[in-house]
C-alpha cells in the first residue's frame, strides 16, 4: 500500500529523512526505491538498475497495471502452474498494482487492479485515494471503500468506517456520551466535507458503521473481499 501523503510530510518535517520503495515477494522483493537524492514526495521512486518497469494498458489518467521485468523476478509459484501463467507473461510479473510514472521513471502507486471502482459512465474510481483521504479524519480510526449502487442502480463508492468512538466523544459531547443518530450525523458530516475536495463521481454516496476492526493479514493489510456491503 502507499503510504499516506501527510504520513510521508510529517516524517520529513520531524527531520526523517523517510524514503519510500516498492516490491513484493515474488520479485525477490524490491523493484524500486527513492534516492536519496532526488527524492520525490508521494512516489516509490524509480526501478532499481537492471529491473525494468511498464505501465500495462494506461488509462488516460496515465494509471495502468505495473508489469516488472529482471533476474529478481520469480520462477514460478511451486506447484502451481495455473497461478504461475497468471501472473507471468511475456517475460515480464504481472503485479495486480496500479500505477503511473513520470517522464523520470519515478513510480507512483494508486492502489489494487481488483479494487478498481467502475462507474456507469466509465470512470475509474481508487479506494486507497478516498480511503487515504478518510483515514486523516480524527473520527475515523480506518475505513474501506467500496462499490455500492445507487436509486437508480449505478456503481458508486460507498464506505465501512470503524469509528474512532474516543475521539467523537471528546470533540463532540463533554460527559463522552453520543447517541447513534448523533455518530452518524457527525461522521456524515465529515465525510462530506473531506469528499468536497474530490471531483463529484467519487463522492461517497452512503457509509455503514463497524464496530471491530477490518479483517486483516498478518502484515496488516485489510482483507477486501471479507468486507461485504450490507444489504438494509
Amino acid at each position: 500500500a502507499a503510504l499516506r501523503p501527510d504520513v510521508e510530510k510529517s516524517l520529513f518535517a520531524a527531520g526523517l529523512p523517510l524514503l519510500q520503495g516498492y516490491g513484493l515477494t515474488e520479485a525477490s522483493p524490491v523493484v524500486a526505491v527513492n534516492p536519496l537524492a532526488g527524492r520525490r514526495a508521494g512516489t516509490v521512486g524509480p526501478a532499481l538498475p537492471g529491473v525494468e518497469v511498464e505501465i500495462e494498458n494506461p488509462g488516460p489518467d496515465g494509471i495502468g497495471e505495473i508489469i516488472v521485468r529482471g533476474a529478481n523476478v520469480m520462477k514460478e509459484y511451486y506447484r502451481n502452474p495455473e497461478f504461475t501463467g497468471q501472473v507471468l507473461r511475456r517475460g515480464y510479473l504481472y503485479t495486480g498494482d496500479l500505477g503511473k510514472m513520470d517522464e523520470d521513471g519515478y513510480i507512483t502507486i494508486c492502489g489494487r487492479k481488483k479494487s478498481v471502482i467502475v462507474t456507469a459512465g466509465g470512470k475509474n474510481i481508487y479506494p486507497d485515494e478516498i480511503e487515504g483521504l478518510l483515514n486523516r479524519s480524527p473520527f475515523i480510526l480506518e475505513c474501506l471503500v467500496l462499490p455500492v449502487e445507487d436509486q437508480k442502480g449505478n456503481t458508486r463508492p460507498g464506505v465501512v468506517v470503524v469509528p474512532d468512538y474516543d475521539s467523537l466523544g471528546q470533540s463532540r459531547a463533554p460527559d463522552g456520551n453520543l447517541t447513534e443518530s448523533g455518530i452518524r450525523e457527525i461522521l456524515a458530516a465529515e465525510i462530506k466535507r473531506i469528499c468536497e475536495e474530490l471531483p463529484e463521481y467519487k463522492h461517497i454516496i452512503d457509509f455503514q458503521i463497524r464496530d471491530n476492526e477490518l479483517p486483516k493479514t498478518t502484515t496488516q493489510k485489510i482483507k477486501r473481499h471479507l468486507v461485504k456491503w450490507l444489504k438494509e
